[in-house]
C-alpha cells in the first residue's frame, strides 16, 4: 500500500526519477512478480503521467495478466501525450482479444480520442454502447459524448445527450455553449446559458465558461449581462487568464463600449497578438479607424508579431481613412511575412494613382474567427485517469 502511495505521489509531482527509483526497489525486493497486477498498474500510471510513455508501454506489454485498470492506464497515457489513434486500437484489441468491456474511465478516454481523431462513426458506436451498458449515466461519459458531438458541430445531438440525464455540470455546459456559439445559434445558446446560471453555482465557473459566456453576451450585444460576468471574473481572479481577458475585450467591443474595452485591455498583465487583434477589431467595427492604426503602431513598438487577422483589421482601417500609402506598405509587409495567399489579408492595390481610397481592398476580418475561440479548448472535458 505504501509503495502505491509513493507512486501516486511521484505521478502527481511528475517526478520520473523518483518513480524509477521505486520501480528499481520493487524489482530488487522481488515485489513486482508476474502476478502483481496492482503494482504494475501503478507503475504504468506513474510512467504515463511522468511523460515516459515508452516505458509504460513496455511494462504493459510484458504483463501476462491485465485487468481493465491496466488497459485504462495505458490508454489514458497515450491520450495525454497526443496519441489518440493508439487509444482506439488498444480498445479494439482489449475487447476482441482480452474479452474485456470498457468501464466509464476507458469509455470517456476512447470518446475523447474519437473527438481528437475526427472519428464520428467510432464515436457513435461508443455512444450506443454507453446507452446499452448504462454508462451514459456517469458524468465522465456524458461529458465526453457532449464534447465529441460539439467538436463535430452537431449541437443538436449534444443537447440531446445533455438532456438525456438529469444532472449536468459545468463541463457539460461549456461544451454545449461552445458548439452553439460555433454554429451561430444564439437563441439556443441564450437558453442554455440561462439553464447553466440556474443549475451551476457561480463558484463552479472556470475560464472556459467565462470565455463562452462573454461570446454569447457579445453576439447578443447584452452589455448588462456582460458587465455582470466581468464583475464575477474580477472577484474570482479569473480575469488574469489571457483568454478571458481577450474575450472580455471582444465582448465590450461588440457591445460598442469602447472606453470599458480599452480600460480592460490596458489593465491586462499579459497580452498576445490575439488580444491586440481583438481591440483593433473593436475599433474597426466602431469606426474608430485612427485609434486602430495608432494602436497597431504601439503593437509594433512592443514587438508583438501580427497575424493574418491583425493585417486584415488594419487594412480595413486604412480603407476607412483612405490612407493609400500606408495600406500599400502593410500589404507588402503581409506578403513578405508569407501571408499572400491568406484570405483574411488579401488586398489588391488601386488600379490608378489618382485613387483616393483603398476601394480595391478586400479583407474578411469581420468574419475571421479569433484564435482564442479555438485554442482555449482546453479541454472542456478533462478525462480522469483511473486510479490503480
Amino acid at each position: 500500500m505504501e509503495i502505491r502511495k509513493l507512486l501516486k505521489a511521484s505521478s502527481g509531482a511528475k517526478n520520473l526519477k523518483f518513480g524509477k527509483i521505486i520501480h528499481a526497489h520493487l524489482v530488487v525486493s522481488n515485489q513486482i512478480s508476474r502476478d502483481r497486477v496492482i503494482e504494475r498498474n501503478s507503475l504504468i500510471n506513474a510512467y504515463s503521467k511522468c511523460g515516459d510513455i515508452a516505458s509504460a508501454r513496455l511494462l504493459f506489454d510484458r504483463m501476462p495478466k491485465k485487468n481493465v485498470v491496466s488497459w485504462g492506464s495505458i490508454m489514458a497515457g497515450y491520450l495525454q501525450h497526443g496519441y489518440a489513434s493508439e487509444v482506439i486500437e488498444l480498445c479494439r484489441y482489449m475487447v476482441k482479444v482480452d474479452k474485456l468491456c470498457p468501464n466509464k474511465y476507458i469509455l470517456a478516454t476512447v470518446l475523447a480520442s474519437c473527438s481528437n481523431c475526427g472519428l464520428l462513426d467510432e464515436g457513435q458506436q461508443c455512444h450506443g454502447y454507453a446507452l446499452k451498458s448504462g454508462l451514459i449515466f456517469h458524468q465522465y461519459v456524458k461529458n465526453a459524448l457532449v464534447y465529441m458531438y460539439s467538436m463535430f458541430s452537431d449541437a443538436k445531438v449534444a443537447m440531446r445527450v445533455m438532456n438525456s440525464t438529469s444532472r449536468s455540470d459545468i463541463c457539460t455546459y461549456n461544451s454545449v455553449l461552445k458548439g452553439l456559439l460555433d454554429q451561430g445559434d444564439l437563441r439556443k445558446a441564450s437558453y442554455v446559458l440561462r439553464r447553466m446560471v440556474v443549475e451551476c453555482e457561480s463558484d463552479d465557473w472556470d475560464s472556459i465558461t467565462c470565455v463562452n459566456v462573454f461570446g454569447v453576451c457579445g453576439s447578443l450585444k447584452d452589455l448588462n449581462l456582460g458587465r455582470q460576468v466581468h464583475s464575477r471574473t474580477l472577484k474570482t481572479g479569473v480575469d488574469c487568464d489571457l483568454f478571458v481577458g481577450s474575450a472580455t475585450v471582444d465582448m465590450y467591443g461588440k457591445c460598442g463600449e469602447i472606453s470599458s474595452m480599452r480600460k480592460v485591455f490596458d489593465g491586462l498583465h499579459s497580452k498576445n497578438e490575439v488580444t491586440w487583434t481583438a481591440v483593433l477589431t473593436a475599433y474597426l467595427h466602431n469606426e474608430c479607424f485612427e485609434e486602430a492604426l495608432k494602436l497597431f503602431l504601439k503593437m509594433d513598438l512592443q514587438n508583438v508579431v501580427p497575424n493574418e487577422y491583425t493585417f486584415a483589421v488594419v487594412l480595413n482601417s486604412c480603407a476607412g481613412m483612405s490612407v493609400l500609402g500606408y495600406g500599400n506598405s502593410l500589404h507588402a509587409r503581409a506578403e513578405k511575412m508569407g501571408m499572400k495567399d491568406h484570405t483574411a489579408t488579401w488586398y489588391q492595390p488601386p488600379l490608378h494613382e489618382g485613387a483616393t481610397s483603398l476601394d480595391k481592398a478586400f479583407v474578411s476580418c469581420s468574419e475571421a474567427p479569433f484564435a482564442w475561440t479555438s485554442n482555449a479548448n482546453p479541454p472542456t472535458n478533462p478525462t480522469p485517469s483511473p486510479e490503480p
